[in-house]
């Protein structure tokens, strides 16, 4: 059974949601965590369908989330390859820079992008 990456999706909003009301965890981490969840359950999602689409075999490393983008301008599909690119920027920094600005932003904006995606590729 395969997994189903709207559940990184649902995860980062409860994250986005209860990041306040957790114990033992700053709402920053909750943030951090949510935008990273974002990224994954939309970028999964994505290379599933272009798998499943267009024949895209995955490399299973990093250059994935490049080629997956890739694949998208190759089909027209550039503002999903767009969106994925800036999530993608976004999970960076809040998974590896010790600073993030405007992290309360930062997590509805990649909430509604991931919306935005998973609507795009249903």
């Amino acid at each position: 059974m395969s997994f189903n990456w709207y559940e990184y999706f649902d995860l980062a909003q409860f994250l986005h949601t209860n990041g306040n009301n957790l114990t033992k965890v700053t709402q920053e981490s909750a943030y951090r965590s949510a935008v990273s969840r974002a990224y994954y359950a939309a970028f999964c999602h994505a290379r599933e369908y272009v798998c499943k689409n267009y024949g895209f075999i995955p490399t299973k490393t990093g250059k994935d989330h490049k080629l997956v983008r890739n694949e998208f301008n190759r089909r027209g599909l550039n503002r999903t390859a767009n969106k994925l690119k800036v999530l993608h920027q976004w999970r960076k920094q809040c998974d590896y820079d010790n600073s993030v600005n405007g992290i309360n932003s930062m997590v509805q904006k990649a909430i509604m992008i991931t919306r935005e995606i998973f609507k795009a590729l249903w």
